[in-house]
C-alpha cells in the first residue's frame, strides 16, 4: 500500500482502537464497542499488514493490496465493514491534520478523530471560536486558570472579558458562541454544569450551587484543592470545546443546540444514536469530590425540561427511579433497604421530611419504588396525603394510568371499601382460595409468620373487591383489586410486610397498602399472581377497574392531573414522565 494523495479523502482507523489475537481469528475493541471476527490463524497476521495502513489513512482501492490471496481479501472486506458499522473507521481528508499554518495540536487531532463525524469541521468551528472566562472572586479563580490553561493547549482563543455576571464568587462561567458551561467550587466538592443558553446555565449553576452547599463561599475563604480546581476546570472545558464542535456531551452523549443556534460540523457521528431516540437524556451535571477523590456524571432534574417518552420496561422504571433518587443531586431520599428484611417479602424505607414511608413487594425494586413514589407524595403534601374526607388527596405513579389507580384505590377504600371489609366474613363465597398468589400469601401470613389474621373481603362492585387484614383488632393492610384473589393476595403481602417491620423495629406511620399498580408498567408482570405475556390484556383489565372506581370519588371533587408548580419535586418528576393526580 503505497503513498495516498494529501487532499485524498482516506479511511482511518480511529485512536482508541486496539486489536488482540484469539485462538480462531481477533477480537477488536473501542471507546465503547467491542466484537470479535473469526477467521482463523490468518485474521491477526493480515491485521498486522492492515493496522499501519488505517493508522495512517487509506484509500479504500489499496485496502485489497494487504490480502495476499482471493479468500484474504473477502476477509478483508468484511473486516473492514464491520469496522465500519461499529464507528471505528472514519473517512478523512488525508492531509487536514499536517496543515502547517492552521493544523491542531497532535493530541487534539486524535481526540477529534476519536469523536468527531468530521474532524476536519470540527477544527474548523474551535478554531474560530473565542471563549470568554469570567470569575468574580479568589474562590473560583483556580478554576478559572485552570480552564484558561487547558483552552489555551487546545489551540483556541481565550477573553476574560466578563461576558456574563456573576454573582457568586466560587462559580466561574465559559461561554463562546450561544453556549455556556459553568463551574462551581468549594472547600471539598464542586461541579460542572451541561452545556446550555446562558442564562439558563447560569439558573442551573446557582441551583447545583445551593444543592451541594457550594453557594456564597466568600472570597478570601481557604483554597479549594488545586487537583479539584484543575478537574472541575478540565471539565469544563472539554464540555464546552465538545458543544461547540458538535461532539457528544461527556455527560449525556448526542447535543441539540440551544433554540435559534445550529452549529456547524454539529451533525451526529455515524453509529451513534441522534438525540430523539436516547431513552432518557436528561441534563448530567459533573460532580467532583476531594475526599475521596471521585468524580462522576449526575443527572439533574430540578429545572424540569423535556417530558421524555413512556416508561416501557422495567429498566427504564428503575433507572428514572435512580435519576430521582441520585445520592448527590436527586430530589428525593434513597429508598435504604439494604439492612431490612428481604424474605418472605421485600422491604424499602423512604425518610422524607418527617416521615417514614414504608414500599414493599415481592421483589426489592417493587419495594424501592413503591417507598419512592410514596415519599414524593409526602414531599408534595407535606400536611399529609388525606383531604377533608379522607380519601387521599393526591397519587404518584409511573404513568397516568398507575397514579389514578393509586389514587382511586385509595378513595374506594376510604369511602366504601373500610367499612365492607370490617363488616364481612373471610369472603369463602369468593373463591378467593382458588388464586395461587392469594394462598400463598395468606399462609405465610397465618403459618409462616405465625399470626392470628383476621381477613374481611367484599365485593365494591362489579371487578372490585376490597380486602382487609387485622391482627388483634388492628388494621395491617389493605386492597382494592379487581378479583378477589388478587385483593387477597395484595393485602396478605402487606400485612406480612408491616410484621416483618414491627419486628424490625421500623417505625410505619399507616397500614400498608399494596396495589397491584405498582407493577403496571406493560412489559413488568403483575406484582403477585401468575405473570402473563399479555400485557395489553393487563392493561385493559387495569382501566377497567379504574372506570369503575370512578364511583367512588366523592361528591364536588374531581380526579385530574396535579399541576407540577415550581416544586423541585413535582418539576422532576414530569422530567421523567412520573405523572401526578389529585382529588381536587
Amino acid at each position: 500500500m503505497g503513498p495516498t494523495n494529501a487532499a485524498a479523502t482516506v479511511v482511518r482507523l480511529r485512536p482508541a482502537v486496539h486489536v488482540s489475537p484469539t485462538p480462531d481469528g481477533i477480537y477488536v475493541r473501542g471507546w465503547n464497542t467491542a466484537f470479535t471476527v473469526v477467521g482463523g490463524a490468518d485474521l491477526w497476521r493480515l491485521w498486522q499488514r492492515l493496522e499501519p495502513a488505517l493508522r495512517r489513512g487509506v484509500a479504500t482501492e489499496r485496502l485489497a493490496a494487504a490480502a495476499s490471496r482471493p479468500a484474504l481479501l473477502k476477509v478483508l472486506r468484511e473486516l473492514v465493514s464491520a469496522l465500519r458499522d461499529h464507528d471505528l473507521t472514519l473517512p478523512v481528508v488525508s492531509a487536514w491534520r499536517d496543515d502547517t499554518e492552521h493544523a491542531p495540536p497532535p493530541l487534539v487531532a486524535d481526540w477529534l478523530e476519536q469523536l468527531a463525524a468530521d474532524p476536519a469541521v470540527a477544527w474548523h468551528q474551535l478554531a474560530a471560536t473565542t471563549v470568554d472566562v469570567a470569575v468574580t472572586g479568589d474562590a473560583g479563580s483556580a478554576v478559572a486558570d485552570a480552564a484558561i490553561s487547558a483552552l489555551l493547549a487546545t489551540g483556541v482563543q481565550v477573553s476574560r472579558s466578563g461576558g456574563v455576571a456573576l454573582q457568586d464568587p466560587a462559580i466561574v462561567a465559559l461561554t463562546a458562541q450561544n453556549w455556556a458551561v459553568f463551574a462551581g467550587i468549594g472547600e471539598h466538592r464542586g461541579f460542572a454544569t451541561h452545556p446550555a443558553a446562558p442564562d439558563e446555565g447560569a439558573a442551573t449553576a446557582s441551583r447545583v450551587a445551593i444543592r451541594l452547599g457550594v453557594a456564597g463561599r466568600p472570597a478570601r475563604a481557604t483554597a479549594a484543592p488545586q487537583p479539584l480546581a484543575a478537574v472541575l476546570g478540565a471539565a469544563a472545558t472539554e464540555r464546552l470545546l465538545r458543544v461547540v464542535a458538535g461532539l457528544p456531551d461527556p455527560g449525556r452523549g448526542p447535543i441539540t443546540a440551544p433554540a435559534g443556534t445550529e452549529p456547524a460540523g454539529a451533525a451526529v457521528p455515524a453509529g451513534r444514536s441522534a438525540p430523539d431516540t436516547l431513552p432518557d437524556s436528561w441534563p448530567m451535571v459533573l460532580v467532583a469530590r476531594a475526599k475521596p477523590f471521585t468524580v462522576g456524571y449526575h443527572p439533574w432534574l430540578a429545572d424540569g425540561g423535556d417530558t421524555p417518552g413512556p416508561a416501557d420496561s422495567p429498566d427504564v422504571v428503575l433507572a428514572r427511579l435512580d435519576a430521582l433518587c441520585d445520592p448527590e443531586l436527586g430530589v428525593l431520599p434513597v429508598p435504604r433497604y439494604e439492612d431490612l428484611p428481604q424474605v418472605p417479602a421485600a422491604l424499602a424505607m423512604c425518610e422524607a421530611d418527617r416521615w417514614r414511608v414504608l414500599g414493599t413487594g415481592d421483589k426489592i425494586s417493587t419495594a424501592r419504588l413503591d417507598a419512592t413514589l410514596g415519599g414524593a407524595e409526602r414531599l408534595l403534601n407535606p400536611d399529609g396525603t388525606d383531604g377533608p374526607d379522607g380519601t387521599g388527596r393526591l397519587a404518584v405513579g409511573i404513568d397516568d394510568q398507575h397514579a389514578t389507580g393509586r389514587l382511586l384505590r385509595r378513595a374506594a377504600y376510604q369511602v366504601a371499601g373500610r367499612a365492607a371489609a370490617t363488616a364481612a366474613g373471610p369472603g369463602t363465597e369468593h373463591r378467593w382460595r382458588d388464586d395461587p398468589a392469594a394462598r400463598r400469601w395468606w399462609i405465610t401470613l397465618t403459618i409462616r409468620c405465625g399470626l392470628d389474621a383476621r381477613l374481611g373481603l367484599a365485593r365494591l362492585a362489579d371487578g372490585a373487591f376490597a380486602a382487609r387484614v387485622e391482627v388483634a383488632g388492628r388494621e395491617l393492610a389493605w386492597a382494592v383489586e379487581a378479583s378477589a384473589g388478587t385483593a387477597v393476595a395484595n393485602a396478605a403481602l402487606g400485612a406480612v410486610a408491616m410484621h416483618e417491620a414491627n419486628r424490625a423495629g421500623l417505625e410505619v406511620d399507616a397500614p400498608v397498602t399494596v396495589c397491584r399498580a405498582v407493577s403496571a408498567q406493560p412489559s413488568d408482570p403483575p406484582l403477585v399472581g401468575p405473570a402473563t405475556d399479555d400485557r395489553a390484556v393487563r392493561r385493559v383489565a387495569e382501566q377497567q377497574l379504574i372506570h369503575g372506581l370512578r364511583r367512588f370519588v366523592p361528591r364536588g371533587r374531581q380526579l385530574r392531573p396535579a399541576p407540577p408548580g415550581r416544586h423541585e419535586v413535582g418539576l422532576a418528576l414530569r422530567a421523567v414522565a412520573f405523572c401526578v393526580w389529585e382529588l381536587g
